[in-house]
Order: C-alpha cells, then sequence, then structure tokens
C-alpha cells in the first residue's frame, strides 16, 4: 500500500515537471523565419528624436511591413548602440524581458541577422553598408519572415523584441516587433 502512495507522487511530480518546461516553451529546433505578427514605435517613447511610423499592411493575400517617412537626424554608426530587450509568451503571459546591450546598432543588426539585415535594406532603398546615413527612409514591402542563419535553432513560441536605440547615453528611439517562431 505504502508503495502505490509513493508510485503515486512521483508520478504527480514527473507530471508537474513535464508541464512546467512544456509551458516555458522548451522545444527547439529549426524554424523557417521569425514571423513578424506585429509591429511598431514603443509606446512612451513619442518624444525620441527618432520616431518609428512601422505598421503592418496587408496586399491582397500577403503581410508586409512599412512605414511612413523616418526621420534620422544622425549617421547610424558606431556612436548609435542598441539595446535589445526581449520578452518570451507562456500562458501566463508575457514574462520579464532580458536585456541584451551591443555597442553598434548597424553592424549589430548586419551581423546578428544579415538576411534581414539585406531585406530591411532593400526595403527602405539603401545599401546594405553600414553605416546607415542620415536621411529620411520609407520601409517599403518588407516581408514578415525576417531570417538569420546565425541563430540555425531557437526555442519554439512567441516573442515580443524592442530596439532601444541610445546615442551619447541617451535614448533616441524605439521600435517593436512581436514575432512567432514555429518548427520547420
Amino acid at each position: 500500500m505504502m508503495g502505490n502512495s509513493y508510485a503515486r507522487e512521483l508520478l504527480i511530480f514527473l507530471f508537474l515537471i513535464i508541464l512546467y518546461y512544456a509551458e516555458a516553451g522548451g522545444k527547439a529546433g529549426p524554424y523557417e523565419c521569425f514571423r513578424v505578427i506585429n509591429t511598431g514605435p514603443c509606446k512612451g517613447f513619442e518624444s525620441d528624436l527618432i520616431s518609428f511610423p512601422l505598421k503592418m499592411v496587408k496586399d491582397e493575400k500577403t503581410d508586409f511591413i512599412e512605414s511612413d517617412e523616418i526621420e534620422v537626424p544622425f549617421d547610424l554608426d558606431t556612436k548609435v548602440s542598441v539595446n535589445i530587450t526581449v520578452e518570451t509568451w507562456d500562458s501566463k503571459g508575457w514574462n520579464p524581458p532580458t536585456n541584451h546591450p551591443f555597442a553598434d546598432f548597424c553592424k549589430t543588426v548586419k551581423s546578428k541577422f544579415p538576411e534581414a539585415y539585406k531585406d530591411i535594406s532593400t526595403a527602405i532603398g539603401r545599401s546594405a553598408t553600414c553605416p546607415w546615413v542620415k536621411g529620411t527612409y520609407t520601409v517599403k514591402k518588407l516581408g514578415t519572415c525576417l531570417r538569420s542563419s546565425k541563430f540555425p535553432i531557437m526555442y519554439y513560441g512567441k516573442y515580443r523584441v524592442h530596439m532601444i536605440l541610445i546615442r551619447d547615453k541617451k535614448r533616441v528611439g524605439c521600435f517593436f516587433m512581436e514575432a512567432i517562431i514555429d518548427p520547420k
């Protein structure tokens, strides 16, 4: 009789561990892309020097990312760093963000997400070199399936990423993207 009680408790314990890891998005593997499902300027960043009026649009059957004019008053060079915050979604909602600071915005995006960087450069009509020079940018028909060969395996699930641009230790702009990573 005592053995059955112990076995039942052990099974319940194992079930709870499996449930915990299943909810934490514990499955990882190859994926097609970061499929963007929402994007735009960060809330509370309206007074920044650079506004990112990004939006999702639909062209017949295909979703795209587009923007109104983005005025960039200085080169996005080595003086512009980026703090990338990443949140993950589970059954309880968004988990607290993790912060990933990088010294050079342009080179970080180009090196970590080379395919996405090329797609973004094409969508704004600029060369795929760093730095992006000051001027007016407009995003036209940027696909929502962003790829990176630098991350061949990712945890599946829903993510929210904030890209906070910093210059001279001051926040100068911010945009966010929500994306889903599905198995390949």
